[in-house]
């Protein structure tokens, strides 16, 4: 039963890449495959052009991928397993980041699987922490929301992978005052220290001229 639905799934895939004008440059893996009916046709419009604006601009794909189960399936291997025979991924080393939300009332919840860049930017903790953002929308109903909840966070992620941490100048303020702070207790104990040269001496033959 678990080889049958999820060789519909993937059926389901490449029927929607196969759909693609056939003069196209390269056939790409849906990035809205709605099939557990989450979402209206509006929205899944939105969000399809949203993937595929951080897609033009990144040249990474990011998809949402729902299912009405994965027969009880661990969802990050199922999410996988999609992402690798259902065509995902843009360029040579197939960059890209796949949602899965699986809709079984016995075994319901969620992976994100991320290939090439897309596994650069979604690391363990930012998977945890998407996680901990889409929640309340997912268990509120709101699946646009949470999607895109999702795109969002793909998108800031991508392009700090690419491009690095963004400049926050209230954090640079905060470390360079430390650091001056740092700086000027290590310059002042050096200081203290010199200061410190002349002792008492508790023997007074010290003190006595030689003779005398």
């Amino acid at each position: 039963m678990k080889k049958r639905i999820f060789a519909l799934v993937l059926v389901l895939v490449l029927c929607a890449c196969t759909a693609i004008p056939a003069f196209a440059a390269e056939e790409k893996a849906p990035y809205v495959l709605d099939l557990a009916q989450l979402l209206t046709e509006s929205e899944a419009a939105a969000l399809e052009t949203r993937l595929e604006a951080i897609a033009d601009k990144f040249s990474v794909q990011v998809a949402v991928v729902t299912v009405p189960t994965c027969d009880g399936e661990d969802h990050e291997a199922y999410a996988k397993e999609l992402y690798r025979k259902g065509g995902y991924g843009l360029g040579e080393n197939k960059d890209g980041i796949l949602l899965l939300i699986d809709m079984d009332e016995e075994n319901r919840g969620w992976a994100i699987y991320g290939k090439a860049l897309g596994a650069d930017a979604m690391t363990s903790s930012v998977i945890e922490s998407v996680g901990e953002d889409m929640t309340p929308d997912l268990k509120d109903g709101n699946y646009a929301a949470a999607f895109d909840t999702f795109a969002a966070k793909c998108e800031e992620r991508i392009d700090i992978a690419i491009n690095g941490e963004p400049f926050d100048p209230v954090m640079s303020f905060i470390v360079a005052l430390v650091i001056g702070v740092v700086l000027a207790l290590i310059v002042t104990g050096v200081m203290k220290g010199k200061l410190k040269s002349v002792h008492a001496q508790r023997a007074a033959a010290n003190y006595v001229r030689k003779g005398s």
